[in-house]
């Protein structure tokens, strides 16, 4: 809009001129770049900065190539609010209090001297480059990316500096959305603030950890329909009246997630259908990391699938009714337990005892029976070995307090049902009898096993440039180690002798940092999918740094059958137990992240990997529980026939 000479003569004379440092503005102001971008102000012939002062920033204009008056006004309200000539205010007060003076999006690198000092001094783009290479564009400038968008992410601009814990320690700076590690440099450092560093995974793990049954409150339906009465069950089940039939309970659908209790469940419906059963599998239609309310009763909603097929959603009541209608008309019927979690036990047992079950399987793949807490790691981060639930360990940890309700259930199942335990591992087995829970009987039954083939390679290591592929086999998470792969991965990015590579299902955790990742799929379908993708990526070393005492370890015999170098932590470990028990003389087993590190640093690894001898095997699963079903359903012809009726749930 053009001003006259008249108008500006007129409202010099309605303004007072306010006290401003004139000199510190004047240094800021850009008169060429003021007069190129505003040509009624040069025609009018008034001074540049006088009228910028008067009119210019109150209109949008702004005073320099690097500051915004209008973006700067929006971003921060209590200055709008104030009246305030922003450049001065940013001056005099902004940049020492960590606001930036353009928006983020136009800020290739900062103007302002003293700021752009600061940044150049403490950002580290390297170690920002490589922790967010995944999400920044190619060619942008790291200390670009991390104003515009990173540190609203939350990610870190150093290995010293936790963005989102400054904000979290400091309301004053979060309320006014301001650049946390900005304002620790011009404003927050100078006021004694502390500069926060990056939690550890340990810490992390412990601040978000949450028992089950909070996580669960917010967890959804995973089936919704169709809803299958109990007709319909009764027709499904009628189909089938001259197999016996395995009642099979477990945490979700085990063809619809991926993980080793959904491949053992797979296995075992495969084998059981091939020896002549009936596999009716049900899964909570909401899954729940804790078992389902006492109050669920007849209305606890059920998955169900009968021979792998999909057959709907059912209450426990209409499961329980059905087979009240045909037990009379099948030879026979057993059960076996892979996880209790999301299930009712109280429901479960009364569909087990309507079915005439007696003395069900039980499968020890976790030690969810022992604490929602499945790990037994007390808040998520340390082994705790299951003690008392009166203790001061279970006192201080996020599962403790549910657990006495937990136990009482899990209990009075084992009381009134009386299963057999089956463990996948002797290790599991000894960890779970530390708990109090006594089942009629128990016994180890390995999921898979390894068969050693004749033929054997000798790795040579005369390359002294080769290039050793190091693999993570697992889920992203603490549990599995994945901290300490990650800190392999990032102190030795640059080390010409490793390369780093994960090979499992898609995360929903970011991975990228270094780390390349290949989505493989194990399934009943493909189980030894894993095996045949090291042998593909080459994988020459298996980091297996699981932190609790996992009942059985897949990837332990996936990495001893392609005859890949094993680096395993030591402790209360199934991976030690399988790799003792083998004899596998490929392997190196450390206690600690600093002896793991130092392997790595010393080239200790390095050496293994290239001077080993590569005997490969085949993997034989088991079939899950299927040969002592096929036992059982021998030596009790003549089970007790429970009476009919209709629901009335046990317990």
């Amino acid at each position: 809009m053009r001003i006259s000479r008249h108008d500006i003569a007129r409202r010099l004379k309605a303004q007072r001129r306010p006290k401003i440092n004139i000199p510190l503005l004047a240094e800021a102001f850009d008169t060429r770049y003021y007069l190129a971008n505003n040509r009624d102000v040069a025609e009018t012939g008034m001074n540049p900065l006088d009228h910028y002062l008067r009119f210019g920033w109150r209109e949008g204009r702004k005073p320099n190539e690097w500051f915004d008056p209008q973006a700067y006004l929006t971003a921060n309200q209590d200055v709008l609010k104030a009246d305030i000539e922003p450049l001065l205010h940013y001056l005099e007060h902004g940049r020492r209090e960590g606001r930036l003076p353009s928006p983020p999006t136009e800020l290739a690198l900062p103007r302002d001297e003293a700021l752009a000092q600061a940044l150049a001094s403490e950002f580290d783009g390297a170690f920002y480059q490589w922790h967010n290479r995944d999400v920044i564009p190619d060619g942008m400038d790291p200390l670009q990316h991390f104003l515009a968008k990173g540190w609203r992410e939350g990610r870190n601009p150093t290995a010293h500096f936790d963005t989102e814990r400054y904000l979290r320690d400091n309301s004053d700076v979060a309320d006014a959305g301001l650049n946390p590690f900005v304002h620790y440099l011009m404003a927050g450092r100078q006021e004694g603030r502390p500069s926060p560093r990056p939690e550890s995974a340990a810490e992390k793990q412990v601040r978000l950890a949450v028992a089950g049954h909070v996580r669960g409150l917010n967890w959804s339906e995973q089936h919704s329909g169709p809803v299958v009465t109990e007709a319909s069950i009764v027709s499904s089940l009628i189909r089938g009246t001259g197999s016996p039939l395995i009642l099979s309970f477990s945490h979700d659908d085990y063809l619809a997630n991926v993980g080793g209790v959904q491949q053992v469940v797979g296995h075992e419906c495969e084998a059981a259908i091939t020896a002549g059963f009936h596999y009716l599998h049900m899964s909570p239609a909401r899954p729940l990391p804790t078992l389902a309310p006492v109050t669920a009763g007849a209305d606890y909603k059920l998955w169900l699938r009968l021979d792998g097929q999909p057959l709907g959603v059912a209450t426990a009541a209409a499961v329980y009714n059905a087979l009240a209608s045909v037990r009379e008309q099948l030879p026979h019927v057993d059960a076996v337990i892979h996880d209790l979690l999301g299930h009712a036990p109280e429901a479960v047992a009364t569909i087990i005892k309507v079915a005439g079950v007696s003395n069900p399987l039980l499968w020890l793949h976790d030690y969810s029976t022992l604490c929602d807490g499945y790990t037994l790691m007390r808040n998520d981060v340390e082994f705790c070995s299951s003690p008392p639930p009166s203790s001061t360990a279970c006192m201080i940890c996020c599962h403790g307090a549910g657990r006495v309700s937990h136990l009482q259930r899990v209990q009075w199942f084992f009381e009134s049902q009386r299963p057999t335990v089956v463990s996948p591992s002797e290790v599991a087995l000894q960890v779970w009898q530390a708990g109090d829970l006594r089942p009629a009987e128990s016994e180890v039954q390995p999921l898979a096993y390894l068969v050693e083939g004749d033929e054997q390679t000798r790795v040579a290591g005369s390359s002294r440039d080769r290039r050793v592929t190091v693999a993570f086999i697992s889920t992203v998470n603490y549990s599995k180690g994945w901290d300490a792969f990650e800190g392999l991965a990032w102190r030795f990015a640059e080390d010409p002798r490793y390369s780093f590579i994960r090979l499992g299902n898609q995360s929903h955790h970011e991975v990228g940092n270094g780390v390349r990742t290949v989505e493989v799929q194990v399934s009943a379908e493909d189980p030894l999918a894993m095996v045949a993708a090291i042998q593909r990526e080459f994988v020459d070393v298996v980091v297996i740094w699981s932190r609790w005492a996992e009942t059985f370890s897949f990837v332990t015999l996936e990495s001893m059958a392609t005859g890949a170098l094993i680096v395993a932590r030591g402790g209360t470990t199934n991976v030690v137990a399988l790799i003792e028990r083998y004899g596998y003389k490929a392997a190196i087993v450390v206690n600690t992240d600093e002896e793991l590190f130092e392997l790595f640093r010393s080239g200790a690894v390095w050496s293994a990997a290239n001077d080993r001898t590569v005997n490969r095997s085949t993997i034989i699963h088991t079939g899950g529980a299927i040969n002592q079903l096929i036992r059982r359903h021998l030596s009790r012809q003549s089970a007790n026939r429970p009476p009919g009726g209709r629901w009335e749930q046990n317990g």
